[in-house]
């Protein structure tokens, strides 16, 4: 066993009222973050590291008056609770919007939508009990992130800088959004894309999001890789090939047209993408399902009473009970949703149905929440698998009840069914997420010496705070942007409308299954892609290459508008190069981590700062229904004087970024 920092016969405070008040703060603002970045580019960062540094720099030890006088297990108590909130938010954000686009909603319904996140939550944490005493104490997986936040906490016991990089990031991220979305005088994307006379749609561009540039940071130069060549699969190579083989849309400029091409064709293409890419996925980690399951199953016969603080997990009978006892508002939950849909039932069927949705809820979570667990434990949460688990539960659910209705049932209750498909893999995402992002918490919590069960409790406080938020938060920004797709009101700018990326592909998935009216062979033209980029990648860790291509993070890139990937591109370059500058410098491995930590907080004060301004600004947008509320006209309508702005913006910050990231003397 490793020795922790705390040792078990340590009485060290861990559970307090200030700790809980500040990781509820933090879960409502990187909670609402998250939900931003996840509507705006399907993408959702770890808000673990980000939780820690702010607790540690508000709850630090004052050393002229002592009043805070915080411990270690005390900041990571508030980096947990927060933790739970930014993985409810993925499981919730990546599902429920295709109710939407299928328009078996008309807007976010707070009741279901809290509901739906509690009970997965909630599911996942008993789920997570035995899987961390499979994974993390007998298995002794890496868990990166989690290790990652041990380091800072341990670091911020001694040395508690930071934070004025996080604020910085802050600041500049949301006044460029203010000036980008409120007073519409920088863009957050330059590009010029023309139709030559013989109909080839072709162009170049690229975003410039603050909120991507970070998400790009943080995810890192080989990932954004492999998302940028899905895009430039996309719009470098596949709108102008289909324009040139079918037309480009009539009457269209340049960028409408490859925005339409994209949206009705292209989007198709990743999906057939996706569904190969998630089923290799799964496939390819077959073995550690298995080791999984079987461990789990183990770390469910251990007892725990008399054993030491340090290995003290919430008590199977109360795991155990509590899932049983789950199936309860679970089932409920479901008779509602049938009850809604409109679909008649007998008695006999919508009890079959219900009991059907329960149990594959109950299996398929569990299952998802062993693979996410073990993969992230081997290779870290950006590798999390939680596509492919969603998109196998949803092909596997729509197939029986494709099987399960007769045509006309098809015909008169299909969005009523696809709605509950939805449901069910809305549940299975949750629980999966919470595997997935807090066993990182509970390694963390393993190294630092944190008592296990106290812990797992303050995860239920995350993942109900995380739900309560959520729903309010995208009810307010569907109101205020619209969803591609699905919008609230018929005059409202699609430009500004927030692409939701995989709810969308969860949505086109549902109806390839019970529409037989699609283009079957757009789907084929991104299978055959994925069968040629697995190959690749097999190819590349045949010969070691320091280079993937992992296929889901392909499929991304081919689903994606381009100023989402290629924004994010800039931000996987910076981190190379501030990695190189330090390097250059010989710096030291402690010279080079203070670095990366600082260009990781200013990373994430970018994508807090456009997220909080864009939930802040669909507030007033909302409530007036006028995007333009506050728009400069004066200057907007001044496109050369726009791009000279979003240029200059983005020079500037992109210098002061390099410097942040690469300046281990500070």
């Amino acid at each position: 066993m490793d020795k922790p920092y705390i040792g078990p016969n340590e009485n060290v405070p861990e559970i307090t009222l200030r700790a809980i008040f500040l990781g509820i703060i933090l879960t409502v603002i990187l909670g609402a973050s998250n939900s931003y970045l996840a509507l705006k580019a399907g993408q959702t960062v770890t808000a673990c590291i980000p939780a820690a540094v702010v607790s540690m720099m508000l709850l630090r030890k004052r050393q002229s008056h002592g009043v805070f006088q915080s411990t270690i297990l005390e900041n990571n108590m508030v980096q947990t609770i927060a933790s739970a909130g930014e993985a409810i938010a993925a499981g919730i954000v990546f599902t429920l919007p295709s109710l939407l686009v299928m328009g078996f909603w008309k807007d976010f319904h707070f009741l279901e939508t809290a509901a739906i996140g509690i009970i997965g939550g909630v599911l996942g944490v008993f789920f997570s009990v035995p899987l961390r005493q499979a994974f993390v104490v007998t298995a002794k997986l890496r868990f990166p992130e989690g290790v990652a936040t041990t380091e800072v906490l341990k670091s911020g016991e001694k040395e508690a800088k930071g934070l004025k990089e996080l604020f910085l990031g802050s600041f500049l991220s949301a006044v460029f959004k203010l000036c980008e979305t409120g007073f519409k005088v920088v863009l957050d994307a330059v590009s010029f894309w023309i139709t030559t006379p013989t109909g080839i749609t072709m162009g170049v561009g690229s975003g410039l999001s603050f909120a991507m540039i970070g998400a790009g940071y943080v995810i890192g130069w080989r990932s954004c890789i492999a998302v940028v060549i899905g895009t430039l699969l996309t719009w470098g190579i596949g709108i102008p090939v289909y324009s040139l083989m079918f037309g480009s849309p009539e009457g269209l400029s340049g960028f409408d047209a490859a925005m339409s091409i994209w949206s009705e064709k292209m989007r198709f293409v990743g999906v057939g993408a996706f569904v190969v890419g998630g089923f290799w996925t799964i496939f390819g980690i077959l073995p550690q399902i298995k080791e999984g399951i079987i461990q789990s199953f183990k770390g469910m016969s251990h007892h725990h009473e008399g054993k030491l603080r340090t290995d003290t997990d919430i008590p199977m009978k109360i795991i155990i009970g509590g899932t049983i006892v789950s199936i309860i508002p679970l089932g409920l939950f479901f008779h509602k949703i049938l009850m809604v849909s409109g679909m008649s039932f007998n008695l006999s069927s919508m009890m079959i149905l219900i009991i059907f949705a329960t149990l594959f809820s109950l299996i398929i979570g569990f299952l998802s929440s062993c693979i996410s667990s073990y993969t992230t434990g081997v290779v870290g949460s950006s590798q999390n698998p939680l596509s492919g688990i969603v998109i196998m539960a949803v092909l596997i659910v729509s197939s029986i009840f494709y099987m399960s209705f007769d045509q006309g049932e098809l015909q008169s209750h299909g969005l009523s069914i696809a709605g509950i498909v939805m449901v069910i893999a809305s549940i299975v995402a949750c629980i999966s997420c919470i595997g997935g992002e807090n066993m990182q918490d509970l390694k963390s919590g393993y190294l630092l010496g944190s008592t296990p069960w106290k812990q797992q409790s303050m995860l239920f406080i995350g993942v109900i705070v995380g739900s309560l938020t959520i729903a309010p938060v995208l009810h307010i920004l569907y109101e205020a942007y619209g969803l591609v797709g699905a919008m609230p009101r018929p005059d409202m700018d699609v430009s500004h409308a927030m692409s939701a990326p995989k709810a969308i592909l969860m949505a086109e998935i549902i109806k390839s299954v019970f529409s037989k009216t699609l283009n079957w062979g757009l789907y084929f033209v991104g299978a055959a892609i994925a069968v040629c980029v697995i190959a690749i990648d097999h190819l590349l860790k045949l010969k070691n290459a320091s280079i993937r291509l992992p296929i889901l993070s392909v499929a991304i890139g081919i689903y994606l508008p381009f100023d989402v990937g290629t924004a994010a591109f800039i931000g996987g370059l910076l981190s190379y190069f501030a990695h190189r500058r330090m390097q250059r410098q010989k710096a030291t491995v402690q010279d080079i981590d203070r670095g990366n930590r600082r260009g990781l907080l200013f990373a994430s004060g970018l994508i807090a700062g456009e997220a909080l301004i864009g939930v802040a600004l669909a507030v007033p947008f909302a409530i007036c229904q006028n995007n333009d509320l506050f728009k400069w006209a004066m200057i907007a309508d001044q496109s050369v004087i726009v791009h000279i702005l979003t240029i200059g913006s983005a020079l500037l910050l992109l210098r002061h970024f390099l410097h942040c990231a690469s300046d281990f003397k500070k």
